[in-house]
Order: structure tokens, then sequence, then C-alpha cells
């Protein structure tokens, strides 16, 4: 699976999933930034299913940061603004004019995937898509695994480290309302 698209479809779902919860059409654009959709990322990522299936094996590339867990990968293409759909920036989003590109698409099993691991989510606190960027950072940094990545790397004295997929996996507590 492509990870750039499956973050942009992604995105399409968090923002169908917040025009429902605030019945506002339009909200979503400066609801969502680039902090807030990398941790709307990393919950959707890290949530099993009923399966205990995640999306761990494609979004597979967390590193601990200060404000919380960050796929690296999709850290770079939100920067060089090649997500296929959207412009991300530190306060909103913009949807780009749709284009042909040479992107690949999704696959209908693909799609599904990632609309089962949003549902789980959703399952969870359907509030979620309704937070604000640093209500998010506080229910990401109560993630044992980014505790754990980020205090290796301040002992290191680095500014991140890498959080395998085992260790997120692993989380005896999963995080999904504010303290």
């Amino acid at each position: 699976m492509d990870k750039n698209q499956a973050f942009n479809y992604m995105i399409t779902l968090f923002k169908e999933w917040h025009i429902k919860e605030t019945s506002d059409n339009s909200a979503y654009k400066t609801a969502f930034s680039k902090l807030s959709l990398l941790k709307l990322l990393f919950l959707t990522a890290a949530t099993p299913n009923d399966e205990s299936s995640d999306l761990l094996d494609v979004f597979d590339n967390f590193y601990a940061l200060p404000y919380g867990p960050v796929e690296s990968d999709i850290y770079k293409d939100i920067n060089a603004d090649t997500i296929s759909n959207f412009t991300i920036t530190e306060r909103a989003i913009i949807e780009k004019v749709a284009q042909e590109s040479g992107n690949k698409e999704l696959t209908a099993a693909e799609q599904l995937r990632i609309k089962n691991a949003v549902d789980t989510l959703r399952s969870k606190n359907s509030k979620l898509v309704t937070l604000n960027a640093f209500e998010l950072v506080n229910i990401t940094h109560r993630w044992d695994s980014w505790q754990s990545a980020y205090s290796f790397a301040q002992f290191m004295e680095q500014q991140s480290a890498k959080i395998t997929s085992e260790s997120i996996r692993n989380d005896k507590n999963k995080f999904y309302e504010i303290n």
C-alpha cells in the first residue's frame, strides 16, 4: 500500500468524520493542522481492530518528538507538499484542485482497510477528530511507547528517537481520552 496515498485517503475520512461530528462543512479546514493530522495518523495506525490488525505495517516509521509521535515519511511528504489532495500547513489544510497525477491509486481492499482503521478509532472516542492539536498531543504523550522512546532520546541528548511498531503494539495502555 502506498503510504502517501493511504494518508491522503485517511484525511478525506477524517474530514467526513469531522463534518458529521460538527455539522459544519468547512470547520475541518482550520481544525486540521500538520500537528493534529500527525497525531490522528498515529492514533489511527496504532489502534488494532477486532482482529488485532493495525496499520503499523504501512505507517512504520514513527519517531518520538517533543510533541508526540510523528510518522517521519509522512512528515516529509507534508513538508514537500506531495499529499495529492491537500496542502497541510501549521494551522490548516487546503484542498487542492483535482488533477491527474502519477500517484498510485489505492485498491478497494486498501481503502476498506483504512476506513476500518478510522472507524475503529472513531469507536474509541468519536470526538477525537474535533480536538485541537495540543489536546491530541496530550493523549499521545500518555502512550508508553512514546514516553519510552522520548526518554531515551533525552538521555542520548537528541530531539527524537525511533518508536518501533512492536513497542506501539505492546503498549499496555492505549489512550483516547483527554486526561
